[in-house]
């Protein structure tokens, strides 16, 4: 009996070691990334940066790409929980309401906390993407994944009758406002705080889907 009550508690314990040494690395990876470019970092570098062995970084990501694309799907979550952004409570929230400024606020303010994580990040992929295969991969089918989203939530308000017009113009048009360039445009470029650029992107929004 006793042994069965240590396995579980080892168990928990290298599980909470594993947990904070990929969240060391992550951090590590992130910041060389944000700082030299995707082409410029080495995974030696990161394994130095995140105080872990190179073999032990390899062993949880072969190749750089797979780091990148870890440290991304991450920063675009919030988790590490393999649930996609169009299934979170958040994003179904803004889809079953019914009034359609608390709607458009609750797409926002998503949106938003999801451009402040991954942003950066997701920009540097784009500008890495013609000269590496894997980004360019993870880029297509990072704008693919929000104009999906973005077209979700613009039928959730036609199927609401909250809203009236084309529903792929007005997808494509607030598809448009999401996009990290955007976001990276207002945040780094014109210095505004990341309470500016939401209550920007919520006014927008309400201006192209609600006319007002």
């Amino acid at each position: 009996m006793e042994d069965a009550v240590k396995r579980p508690y080892k168990s928990r314990v290298r599980a909470a070691a594993a947990a904070e040494k990929r969240a060391a690395i992550r951090t590590a990876a992130m910041d060389l990334f944000l700082q030299k470019g995707y082409s410029a970092t080495t995974l030696k570098e990161v394994a130095a940066r995140a105080g872990v062995g190179e073999r032990t970084l390899y062993d949880g990501f072969p190749t750089k790409g797979a780091l990148f694309e870890h440290v991304a799907a991450v920063a675009i979550t919030g988790d590490e929980e393999p649930v996609a952004l169009a299934d979170r409570p958040e994003f179904q929230a803004a889809l079953t309401e019914r009034d359609p400024h608390r709607a458009v606020a609750l797409y926002a303010a998503y949106s938003a906390e999801v451009l402040e994580r991954a942003a950066p990040l997701i920009n540097v992929a784009i500008e890495s993407a013609g000269a590496d295969p894997v980004l360019r991969r993870f880029s297509d089918q990072g704008a693919a994944a929000t104009r999906a989203n973005t077209r979700a939530f613009v039928d959730s308000l036609v199927k609401h009758r909250l809203l009236e017009g084309d529903p792929e113009d007005l997808a494509m048009a607030a598809f448009a406002l999401v996009v990290p360039l955007v976001h990276q445009q207002m945040r780094r470029d014109l210095g505004w705080s990341a309470q500016r650029y939401q209550r920007w992107l919520e006014s927008s929004l309400a201006r192209i889907l609600l006319g007002r």
